[in-house]
């Protein structure tokens, strides 16, 4: 029986870990998860483990949240005699020791059709992309990020309305028809691993809690999509008399009522309309501090923001290189 340990810490995997769990019997055995350690969360910035780690607790599984991987860990993984180690969206590059160890290597899901979108939020950034399709690819992992050979691919459909948190499901469940398939063909070594053309590759970086301010300059499509990709977090905001401004939902209007970007012009469907470089953003949903995320018509009663009224935007840095 082949022995599996799993690294990841984010609630994506978590379909994935239950196909493992369900699929065991003879073939592996779930022996170990790799996660994050304990970290402060919410405002009350109390220590909570998150969903992963709360999954090897719940379901018996041996579990090690390392800050780093180091000789302590090694030393388990060889005494366990590991034979595949499987990966998703753990947040660690793992170094060539920890890959040694292994007979079968180890593995990634990563949710993105590589080599396009290599990094750290390939979710978000297909959406503020504007791509029509995104997937999950099974990857053998190396040194350099993202650039081992490919096993497979399963696709998934972005749609117009998509956000992070309703394609990161799709992902997930894509993910685990993916392992349903081919992760047979890994644990018998006959699995073929096609390079990636690296000409082709391109990069999405970390996202931070600034990116989420909204540059008017920009075209209107451009920051609607910004505001579903960084959906649920960090969510899209502006300033306006220097109170910020949360934004969860907008449409695109292409008639231009102004020239000046982020100046508010008339409403459209009771939305707060806002001029930009090309089109303009009508926004839906908005909340202010202390406050709950209201539709524009009750945010507006309680916080009036009239035509004419200049909203501040901020600069808008690409995800993708």
């Amino acid at each position: 029986m082949k022995k599996i340990v799993f690294m990841g810490a984010d609630p994506i995997a978590l379909p994935l870990l239950e196909f493992l769990k369900n699929s065991q019997k003879e073939a592996f055995s779930l022996c170990g998860i790799f996660s994050q350690p304990d970290k402060p969360v919410g405002r009350g910035q109390q220590i909570k483990a998150n969903p992963i780690s709360e999954w090897a607790k719940t379901n018996g599984i041996p579990l090690l949240t390392p800050e780093k991987i180091g000789d302590a860990e090694l030393t388990w993984l060889r005494t366990q005699e590991i034979d595949l180690i499987i990966v998703m969206a753990y947040g660690h590059l793992l170094k060539q020791p920890l890959l040694d160890i292994p007979p079968l290597g180890a593995i990634n899901f990563h949710v993105s059709l590589l080599p396009k979108y290599r990094g750290a939020s390939p979710i978000a950034t297909v959406i503020a992309e504007g791509e029509s399709e995104t997937g999950v690819s099974l990857m053998k992992i190396v040194l350099k990020m993202d650039a081992g050979g490919v096993l497979a691919q399963e696709k998934v459909l972005i749609s117009p309305s998509e956000t992070t948190e309703t394609l990161s499901k799709k992902l997930s469940l894509a993910t685990v028809t993916l392992a349903q398939k081919y992760l047979s063909e890994v644990l018998s070594g006959n699995g073929t691993f096609s390079e990636q053309d690296d000409s082709q590759a391109s990069y999405c970086r970390i996202i931070h809690k600034e990116d989420g301010g909204l540059d008017f300059s920009a075209p209107a499509n451009v920051l609607e999509r910004r505001i579903r990709a960084l959906q649920p977090w960090p969510g899209a905001f502006f300033d306006c008399n220097e109170v910020r401004i949360k934004i969860k939902e907008a449409f695109v209007m292409q008639s231009v009522t102004s020239t000046t970007p982020g100046e508010v012009v008339k409403g459209a469907n009771n939305a707060l309309c806002v001029a930009t470089q090309e089109g303009t953003l009508c926004f839906t949903k908005l909340q202010r501090p202390g406050g709950k995320m209201l539709d524009a018509e009750s945010f507006l009663r309680g916080f009036p923001i009239p035509p004419g009224e200049k909203l501040m935007g901020f600069p808008l840095k690409p995800l993708v290189r």
